[in-house]
């Protein structure tokens, strides 16, 4: 059961002949997810008035996996408008308008949130961000699943967007949207974490794989 919030769903290719890269789909994920709100909203005088009913709450997202043939189909289902895609080395995502659970798309709905996971080695496509681009730190030491890690990478971008005034938001995004990404072990994630900002600093609920109150990722730019 789920209360009737907004949710941001996100799609993403688990192709099980040709897997992408964990860390390759945590950052497709996390980039669909901020994409699609930059993208209407840094165009649109009124962007759809779903991403202010969601950005009121605690901007869930809900990530679901597709085959390759499922992932394909659902991509002719939405307009441009309506989506964004990202493509990471192997790794694809697809993010949407928030919705409510009882409102989703039953192309979506359908799609299995748990057990989205990939290979956990190395990336298949490095990101060679340039000098002064955020860097977006992961908790490693917490075993999330690549569903789980690519929700909360997602909330940490988003965050840090938010944090931007309008100027400097579209600065990012016309510059391509860099960003790259640290996975580091407990300790080190405590110590990066001290000082961080409390609005940037990603402290999951515990509904799903860790326990509440645990932090699991930010942006330090």
């Amino acid at each position: 059961m789920h209360d009737e919030g907004y949710v941001q769903p996100i799609m993403l290719l688990v192709d099980k002949s040709s897997p992408a890269a964990h860390i390759d789909g945590v950052h497709a994920a996390a980039l669909a997810s901020v994409l699609a709100y930059a993208e209407e909203t840094l165009s649109l005088v009124d962007p759809d008035p779903s991403w202010a009913s969601w950005l009121d709450g605690p901007f869930t997202k809900s990530v679901r996996r597709a085959d390759a043939k499922t992932y394909e189909k659902i991509s002719t289902k939405f307009t441009a408008a309506e989506h964004a895609a990202v493509t990471v080395g192997k790794a694809q995502a697809m993010a949407f308008r928030p919705t409510t659970y009882g409102a989703m798309s039953r192309h979506l709905a359908k799609l299995q949130v748990s057990g989205t996971d990939l290979p956990k080695r190395a990336t298949d496509h490095p990101i060679i961000a340039p000098e002064g681009s955020p860097v977006l730190v992961l908790n490693a030491g917490l075993g999330m699943s690549t569903g789980k890690q690519s929700a909360q990478a997602g909330h940490a971008l988003f965050a840090w967007f938010l944090s931007l005034d309008t100027p400097a938001r579209r600065a990012w995004y016309e510059a391509g949207c860099p960003f790259r990404i640290e996975l580091v072990q407990q300790e080190a994630f405590d110590d990066y974490a001290r000082g961080v900002p409390e609005d940037l600093l990603i402290v999951d609920a515990g509904r799903t794989e860790i326990d509440p109150g645990t932090a699991t990722a930010f942006v330090k730019a």
